[in-house]
Parts: C-alpha cells; structure tokens; sequence
C-alpha cells in the first residue's frame, strides 16, 4: 500500500468514525427526551457508580470485599422472609436477597459449584417456601452457584448475603 493510499482509508475511516458518533449523538439525544424525571436520575446515579468504580485504583476484588465489610459494619439489610409481608408489599423488596429455607441450606452445605438442575431446584425450593408465584420469582446469582454462599471475601457477611435474590418479571 502506498502512503497516498494509507492516507485516502484513514481519511475515510475518520469521516466514518465522526458519523457514527454523531448517530450515536443524535440517539441517545431521542432517548434523553423520552425518558421521564425518575429515568434520567437513575441515569446519573448510575453513571456516578460507574465513575466512582472507574476512578479507584482498586480492584473489582478489593471493592466487593469492602461493599461486603460496609454490609457487615452497618449491620444490613438483612435478607427478606416473605412469609410475613404481606404480597401487595413485594414490590418493595424486589433484587432484595431472601432467607434460604433452613432444609435447603443444610441440604446444599459444601456442594458448590452447582449444576443447572441444582440451581434450578433450589430457586423453586426458595419459591415454595416463600410462597413466590407469577410474576415474581427467586434467582440465585453466580457467585452464590459457583461457592456454595453469598459471600465472596468476609465471612461476617454470612448473614446478610443469601445469593438469592426476588425478581419480578414487568
């Protein structure tokens, strides 16, 4: 390739660059201006959690072992026993984590990882005992599947962090 050449894809590989990102402009500007109040402010409180992650010269490792250490110092939440809420208050503790049945946790002590049909079992073991239908549901998250807990670093977290969640579909 000669230089004249070289320099004719570069100019055209700019050009297309800046269109693009003047595309990219003009569609989140179409999104901006359809998203309510309480959209655009879960937009900059993201965004601010995205910075603050960014910014540190931590690692993802370090700042997981400190958010379990603040869950431990100020003493919660603790998980959610939705036997005693009444449902049309469930929407309130929607990604909150959930007791794990007594039966169940005794039942999965030292197994992890667990397979697909292990997970699948315990998150409808969580539904029957919490009495979960439609369109709520139990999820275990990853962490939880490949080590058995819901704690990755500080065992004090034990009981805060179940690694099961309540979801609902919307």
């Amino acid at each position: 390739m000669t230089p004249e050449e070289r320099r004719r894809l570069e100019a055209i590989a700019e050009q297309n660059s800046v269109r693009r990102t003047e595309q990219e402009q003009q569609h989140f500007a179409e999104q901006w201006a359809e998203m309510t109040d309480a959209e655009r402010a879960e937009w900059h409180q993201r965004r601010a959690l995205a910075a603050e992650f960014f910014e540190t010269n931590k690692s993802a490792a370090a700042q997981v072992r400190d958010a379990e250490q603040e869950t431990v110092d100020e003493g919660g939440p603790h998980p959610v026993d939705l036997r005693s809420i009444p449902r049309e208050k469930w929407d309130e503790f929607v990604n909150y984590q959930l007791v794990i049945p007594p039966d169940v946790a005794k039942s999965i002590e030292g197994e992890a990882p667990y397979d697909r049909q292990t997970v699948a079992a315990i998150e409808q073991a969580v539904e029957k005992w919490h009495g979960i239908t439609p369109p709520f549901f139990a999820v275990m998250d990853v962490g939880m599947q490949q080590l058995g807990r819901g704690w990755k670093y500080v065992p004090e977290a034990a009981p805060y962090l179940t690694g099961i969640y309540l979801l609902k579909d919307e």
